[in-house]
């Protein structure tokens, strides 16, 4: 059963925690990315701005995420950021739809620059199904409240230039 508690918690990190890295993320750079052979050249943007990069998201959205998450990536389109607080209110909103599904209010990890994470949660002796059905509510309130607003947060404090290649963002 560890090994299912590992795996959940994978799928997590994968799931919210490197979003903002713009690798994960479905949408137009996964077709340019695709388009490259997944490789990047020197200087390759995601977008041209992280304003367009946030238009992106709200024209691939195909009504998959909340009003909220929508206004903040309207608001992020227009004014080229995603505020601290439309981050903290996706968060709440995410931590609110876990509740609603019928789990224990779950205290998100919060690293010092700001950023949350979900929890891992401990699936020793959980069923497979019930594993299963954690991973998809944890995933749908993900997506409704909170992926893409994370993401771009993320790149506004991490990659505000939106490079495509790891390599330069590290450097």
């Amino acid at each position: 059963m560890r090994g299912k508690a590992v795996a959940v918690i994978c799928c997590l990190a994968l799931l919210v925690g490197c979003e903002g890295c713009g690798v994960l993320k479905e949408g137009p750079q996964r077709e340019r990315q695709s388009q490259q052979g997944q490789s990047s050249q020197q200087g390759e943007r995601i977008a041209s701005s992280l304003k367009d990069y946030a238009r992106s998201l709200l024209d691939s959205d195909g009504g998959k995420i909340s009003d909220q998450q929508k206004f903040a990536l309207e608001k992020a389109a227009s004014g080229g950021k995603v505020s601290q607080a439309d981050y903290e209110r996706a968060w709440a909103d995410c931590k609110q739809c876990i509740v609603d599904k019928g789990y224990a209010e779950p205290t998100f990890d919060k690293y010092d620059n700001g950023i949350y994470a979900l929890p891992s949660y401990n699936t020793d002796g959980a069923s497979k199904e019930a594993v299963s059905k954690l991973n998809d509510d944890l995933y749908s309130c993900s997506t409704l409240h909170v992926t893409d607003v994370n993401t771009v947060y993320r790149l506004q404090l991490g990659n505000p230039e939106l490079l495509l290649d790891d390599r330069e963002v590290a450097g």
